[in-house]
């Protein structure tokens, strides 16, 4: 009996321990997704004035590409064209970037609502200690910890979650102008 006194309360100081981790985890992850939501509307933006490309009557060589496609237009430029093998390896790195770019998005849409139950819950024990203790400003401290984790983790995955799916429209997007400069312009 004494064995599994000594493990429940490991399991609780254990649990106790990663509140802080959780909690600077969902604090950095909520300034990265407003430093991000800048950047996305800023993008969003600059997209915007691009227009949309129309190969019968632009010029992959001229038009104003988004700023990936023309940093991948600009190291095609600079490359010996008639090696294949080059542009090949160019041209799937290129790709390989865009499609990347999104990871960090995914990674937030799945690991800050964990987070955020991760910090709902580890206070609820507290709270629920304190409540056979009979220290009700404790429990209502604790549960405002609580339900504020929830909420900022919801929200930073949501937004993500917003991000991502607008930000892989633009990938495809650019992967197949990138597929088709590399076909005209290796000609």
């Amino acid at each position: 009996m004494v064995f599994f006194d000594l493990l429940k309360t490991f399991i609780f100081l254990v649990s106790s321990v990663l509140l802080y981790p959780v909690l600077i985890l969902l604090s950095a992850s909520a300034v990265y997704i407003i430093w991000t939501a800048g950047r996305f509307l800023g993008e969003w933006m600059e997209r915007a004035r691009c227009g949309s490309f129309d190969p019968v009557k632009d010029s992959p060589r001229g038009f104003r590409f988004p700023l990936p496609v023309c940093r991948y237009r600009d190291a095609l430029v600079r490359l010996d064209v008639h090696d294949e093998a080059a542009v090949a390896y160019l041209m799937r790195q290129a790709i390989a970037e865009r499609q990347g770019s999104l990871e960090k998005y995914r990674m937030l849409i799945r690991l800050d609502p964990a987070l955020g139950l991760l910090g709902t819950l580890i206070p609820m024990g507290t709270a629920l200690a304190s409540v056979g203790k009979g220290e009700i400003n404790l429990v209502s401290a604790e549960l405002v910890v609580a339900f504020t984790t929830t909420v900022v983790g919801l929200a930073v995955g949501s937004i993500a979650f917003l991000i991502y799916s607008v930000k892989r429209r633009w990938v495809a997007s650019d992967i197949r102008q990138i597929e088709y400069i590399t076909e005209v312009m290796t000609r």
